[in-house]
């Protein structure tokens, strides 16, 4: 009976091990996904406010895609969604976001859903980079079958501080 307990708990320590390994390599599949989506609206193309074209930017997005930011329009399907980011991008060409997730992501076989947090930047009048905006973003991810990558679904946003970080990390 003792060596049956043995067993369980060991294989219940395995399951608790491999979930945790799971959470990390979507983590950091998501956060790498991110990443390169903030550095694909700083494309030379993309950040111009004349004859602004962001279609590096456009594949990331899933082709029913919402994106919903507060004091924007809101941008339903991946058309809509462009022109809600190029019409920003034509007032402002250097803005763009980065999200990192840490925790709160879930994952099945075809999506992932992620809470994160989000800053917004764009350059000053001497062209550094200055942090606008920080805000709590919840985005849904599809999995697309023949690339094996994600695509962005859902994506919206809570603007929890604007104006200079005075917090203390």
């Amino acid at each position: 009976m003792l060596h049956l307990v043995k067993i369980v708990l060991f294989a219940t320590l395995l399951q608790c091990v491999n979930a945790g390994r799971r959470q990390s390599v979507i983590k950091d599949e998501l956060n790498k996904f991110m990443n390169d989506y903030a550095d694909s609206q700083l494309l030379p193309e993309c950040a111009t406010p004349v004859n602004t074209n962001c279609s590096v930017t456009r594949t990331f997005w899933a082709e029913d895609a919402v994106l919903a930011v507060p004091g924007w329009n809101t941008g339903v399907g991946r058309d809509g969604v462009m022109n809600v980011l190029e019409e920003v991008k034509s007032s402002d060409p250097y803005l763009h976001i980065r999200v990192t997730f840490n925790e709160h992501i879930k994952q099945d076989k075809r999506s992932a859903t992620g809470y994160g947090h989000g800053t917004v930047y764009s350059k000053d009048e001497t062209g550094e980079l200055k942090k606008l905006v920080d805000m709590r973003c919840l985005l849904h991810f599809l999995k697309v079958k023949d690339e094996k990558k994600y695509r962005i679904q859902y994506w919206v946003e809570n603007i929890v501080h604007t104006g200079e970080d005075k917090r203390i990390s």
